[in-house]
């Protein structure tokens, strides 16, 4: 997964670009996760306890969810959840593929110390 974090000198503002199939999550961590040092702190706690025990998280916010479960974390927008119940049309894949992300717990967790290194420095 590939990805590079960037301030705005002038106005102070934080922003991601992540690889082309990762681009959601970009958008989670400026929007969502933003610079909440003790969120990022409990989310790493997590990620430990589910690579020793399995345990599951979903976390939902008001516009994206987040579920580590499989050692998979998915990212996905909250509106994907009722267009789940109807079957999406052809011209909605793109849609689709532009709310949600998926990568292994071993990248998640590296790239949230990376974003922890980023924006304390």
């Amino acid at each position: 997964m590939d990805y590079e974090f960037r301030k705005n000198l002038i106005e102070g503002g934080y922003s991601a670009r992540f690889s082309m199939e990762h681009q959601f999550l970009a958008r989670w961590v400026i929007e969502d996760l933003g610079t909440d040092d003790a969120r990022i702190q409990t989310l790493l706690n997590h990620i430990e306890a589910h690579l020793a025990n399995g345990t599951t998280l979903e976390q939902r916010g008001p516009e994206m969810t987040l579920t580590i479960e499989a050692n998979e974390v998915v990212i996905q927008s909250n509106d994907l959840f009722s267009e789940q119940q109807f079957e999406l049309e052809q011209d909605m894949d793109l849609y689709q593929s532009e709310s949600i992300a998926e990568c292994g717990i071993e990248d998640f967790e590296a790239m949230l110390h990376s974003w922890r290194a980023f924006f304390t420095k």
